[in-house]
């Protein structure tokens, strides 16, 4: 005979785990990661769909590796040798399924928003319901997270309607004007490709929590080790929460010493090839982007008054109410802390990537504070959750509708899925490039035989600035030569590096003009010494292609040794012959 009261059906339902709305959701993800290919190929008629540099970026990156050596990462400014600034895990595993399926690595994007949307629709969906055991609240509360703009920069629904309103007015041109602007949450490879390590990391915390059995806390260690694998900011900032719940939540503190050891150790082997891997590298490239610059300890900290205000009233309302929630705020500390560690260390480290981390566990928190707080079956609850559900659903509508405007409207794609679709079909009329062979001539077409052709980079600005086997001297240099050989004169390369440097968003000339000056000098010192010799110059870096815009003229600089390659519908391409016809 059963004694005592027995749960009742719908008790047990909610504590088994609703796979029906986890898929929902799962759903609901992919559509916001897919949307663009689908309005892009409505206007385009084109499945190439590319949101700006850094996708360019990444996967000229895995096209290298694709090409040369697909199980490991490497610097695509050089055919051997050199290290990748991104971790294995962010790009192999998707580089190695395009290779298994032969499918081209411009597709590299859609693998990576594929498992970005199935993981982040998935994963929200888990934690939620982990945390409030309501599958259509949990349901509800994952759908807003995946298509509202405003929860990474802490503006829940504020800052998507703000926009909105900004398109419906006509005002919203600049918000278009360079790359994705609105949906920073969709962004690969962060956070689309790493949170979803992240939400399992919170995952099995959150079990070990509620239980600290030795095989829950084994299982949140590995998931704190995998973060090492998967990102820098993410790894980092968990960290120093365990160490926060060592203080703030003694009475768990074994959870946090062993997850934190055990993680330790999962991660070592990552940790140790960043140390090794950074010390023959020198600061230079670092510093190219915002890591380990000098700054002011009261400068560059964003939206502080307001983090700070949310991480104060949430630490008194979790203290006094959920104190099984302190893991979570620990999270969003320490993730405050990071962004702002320049009160501290003096350094700036782009910061505003531990927003990845306090963005994610601070709408978690107060979601579930929120949702908490209708709870009850009293007349105003019920009216406050009916309120939520309607602008739940409003939201969604008008977060589809700006990531729909997003992907056809935005410069940057437009310009790089039309550009690279341009380039693949002048490809398919003429004989491939030389892969491994050094192309000059404008950003976009280096890019673009990067990726298809295999091409080498002389002096394309993105994937050369990147590379940390390049000094700032040797930069100067390519940039110059680049520059000689496109055509420019020396005013019009002054004039074009200036204007460069004075729009620079990241690195010590940002903020330096004395710097910013002496960058300037040097890179006209190579363009000077490049004009007295520049058959020595080409030699030395071994430059074999030029590919301009069709329409420009033949460049000057190009002697006799150089033959046209290639004249199609939208580049004209330069091969330079030796005199052993080579």
């Amino acid at each position: 005979m059963a004694l005592g009261p027995q749960p009742t059906r719908e008790a047990e339902r909610e504590r088994s785990f609703p796979w029906p709305q986890a898929l929902l959701s799962a759903c609901c993800g992919l559509l916001m990661a897919l949307l663009p290919y689908v309005c892009w190929h409505h206007v385009a008629h084109s499945w190439i769909y590319i949101a700006d540099a850094d996708e360019i970026q990444y996967t000229l990156i895995a096209s290298h590796a694709y090409y040369w050596h697909p199980w490991h990462l490497s610097d695509p400014t050089f055919v051997r040798g050199g290290a990748s600034v991104y971790a294995w895990l962010q790009l192999a595993p998707a580089e190695l399924l395009l290779k298994a399926l032969h499918a081209e690595p411009i597709r590299l994007g859609l693998a990576l928003r594929v498992f970005g949307g199935l993981g982040l629709g998935f994963g929200w969906y888990a934690v939620l319901w982990q945390l409030v055991r309501r599958r259509w609240a949990a349901l509800a509360a994952a759908v807003f997270v995946l298509t509202d703009c405003g929860w990474l920069q802490t503006r829940p629904m504020l800052r998507q309607w703000t926009i909105l309103a900004q398109v419906v007015s006509g005002r919203a041109s600049e918000t278009f004007a360079h790359s994705p602007g609105i949906f920073h949450d969709w962004r690969i490879i962060s956070p689309v490709v790493v949170l979803p390590f992240l939400l399992l990391y919170l995952w099995m915390l959150r079990r070990s929590v509620e239980r600290g059995s030795a095989g829950r806390i084994v299982a949140s260690g590995i998931a704190f080790g995998l973060l090492f694998f998967a990102y820098f900011y993410y790894w980092t900032a968990a960290g120093l929460a365990l160490v926060l719940g060592l203080v703030a939540d003694r009475e768990r503190w074994k959870v946090y010493f062993w997850t934190g050891a055990v993680g330790g150790v999962v991660g070592s082997p990552e940790l140790a090839r960043m140390l090794v891997s950074r010390k023959g590298q020198g600061t230079e490239w670092l510093q190219r982007f915002d890591e380990f610059v000098r700054i002011g300890r009261l400068t560059e900290h964003g939206h502080f008054l307001l983090s700070a205000l949310l991480v104060v009233a949430t630490y008194f309302v979790v203290r006094r109410w959920r104190r099984d929630l302190m893991y979570l705020w620990c999270l969003c500390a320490a993730g405050f802390i990071c962004i702002h560690e320049q009160l501290l260390s003096g350094l700036q480290m782009e910061n505003y990537h531990w927003a990845y981390l306090f963005g994610p566990c601070m709408i978690l928190l107060l979601t579930v504070l929120v949702i908490e707080a209708v709870e009850g079956g009293s007349a105003a609850a019920r009216w406050a959750r009916g309120a939520l559900v309607i602008a739940v659903a409003l939201n969604a509508g008008a977060g589809v509708y700006l990531r729909a405007l997003e992907a056809v409207r935005t410069e940057d794609s437009q310009r790089y899925g039309r550009g690279y679709v341009e380039f693949w079909a002048q490809h398919g009329q003429f004989a491939p490039l030389e892969a491994g062979a050094v192309a000059a001539g404008t950003d976009d077409f280096v890019q673009y035989a990067m990726i298809v052709d295999h091409a080498t980079p002389l002096g394309a600005a993105y994937p050369v600035m990147l590379s940390p086997s390049v000094t700032d001297a040797e930069l100067d240099h390519r940039y110059a030569l680049n520059g000689y050989l496109r055509g420019q004169s020396r005013e019009e390369f002054e004039a074009e590096q200036r204007e460069w440097l004075e729009h620079l968003q990241y690195g010590v000339e940002l903020r330096d003009l004395a710097r910013r000056a002496e960058r300037l000098r040097s890179r006209m010192m190579w363009f000077d010494e490049i004009a007295r010799d520049p058959e020595r110059e080409v030699a030395e870096y071994h430059v074999r292609y030029v590919g301009l815009p069709v329409g420009m003229d033949r460049p000057a600089a190009l002697g006799a040794e150089w033959t046209l390659l290639q004249k199609g519908a939208a580049w004209q391409v330069w091969e330079r012959r030796t005199r052993d016809g080579r």
